[in-house]
C-alpha cells in the first residue's frame, strides 16, 4: 500500500530579492513553519553573524483558492515587538518576476532592537485556516511558491545606500525559497533505518570478534 505521510514542520531559508553588492545574509535568515491546531505558526529567526535586523515580515497568499485565512501576531521571544503593518509593500518586491502583493505584514513597534537582531531571538505569527485550506495545503502552497514571505532587513552596515554612495546602515528585502519539506514520517523512517544499521554494524563487529578469539591460527 503506498501512502503519503503527514507533513507536521518544515524550515524555510531566504534569498536577496535584489543582489546589489552589499552583504548577502540569506545564510543566517530562516523560519518554522509547524502545523498547530487552529492552523500554523511561522516562527523568524535571524542567527546573526553579519549585523542586522528583521523589522517587518510579510506574506502574499497568492491566489485566492487558499483565502479566508487569517494572520495574527503570537508571542515571540523577549526583546521583539512587532505590531501590524499599514504599508503592505515589500521593498523591492515589485522587481520579481510575479510582484509580490503582500496580504498581511507586520513591523516592529519602535527602535530597530525591537525586531529579530540577536541570534536566539524569534518572532512568531499565527495562521489559521479557513475551510479552504489545511497544512499540507499551506506546505504545498509555500513549496510550489503560490504563498510567498518576505522579509525587510534593516540596520545592515556596508550595505550601499539608495543614492548609490559610499555603503551605509542601510536595508534589504528578502524572500522565501522553495524547498520540499521532509514528511515527519520519513524523519521517523530515516532515524530507524540508522539504527538498525547501527545494530547490524555491532553484530558483525562482534560475530568477528568472536571468530578471532576461537581462531587457534591467528590472522
Amino acid at each position: 500500500m503506498v501512502f503519503m505521510p503527514t507533513v507536521h514542520a518544515t524550515t524555510l531559508s531566504f534569498s536577496e530579492v535584489v543582489a546589489d553588492g552589499g552583504p548577502d545574509l540569506s545564510g543566517q535568515l530562516s523560519a518554522t513553519v509547524a502545523q498547530i491546531t487552529s492552523g500554523a505558526e511561522f516562527k523568524f529567526y535571524n542567527n546573526v553573524g553579519f549585523d542586522s535586523s528583521i523589522t517587518s515580515v510579510f506574506f502574499d497568499i497568492g491566489n485566492t483558492d487558499i483565502a479566508g485565512i487569517l494572520f495574527s501576531q503570537e508571542n515571540s521571544s523577549s526583546g521583539v515587538d512587532f505590531k501590524p503593518k499599514n504599508n503592505l509593500t515589500l521593498p523591492e518586491g515589485n522587481t520579481l518576476s510575479t510582484e509580490f502583493d503582500a496580504d498581511y505584514g507586520e513591523t516592529k513597534s519602535g527602535p530597530n532592537t525591537n525586531g529579530v537582531d540577536q541570534g536566539g531571538e524569534y518572532a512568531s505569527f499565527l495562521v489559521t485556516f479557513g475551510t479552504e485550506l489545511d497544512f499540507d495545503g499551506l506546505v504545498s502552497a509555500i513549496t510550489s511558491g503560490v504563498f510567498r514571505v518576505g522579509l525587510h532587513v534593516t540596520s545592515i552596515a556596508l550595505e550601499p545606500n539608495s543614492l548609490g554612495g559610499e555603503p551605509a546602515d542601510g536595508s534589504d528585502a528578502y524572500i522565501n525559497v522553495s524547498t520540499v519539506p521532509v514528511p515527519a514520517a520519513a524523519w521517523l523512517f530515516g532515524s530507524a533505518l540508522l539504527g538498525l544499521i547501527a545494530t547490524r554494524r555491532r553484530k558483525n563487529q562482534k560475530m568477528l570478534t568472536n571468530l578471532e578469539q576461537n581462531d587457534p591460527i591467528g590472522s
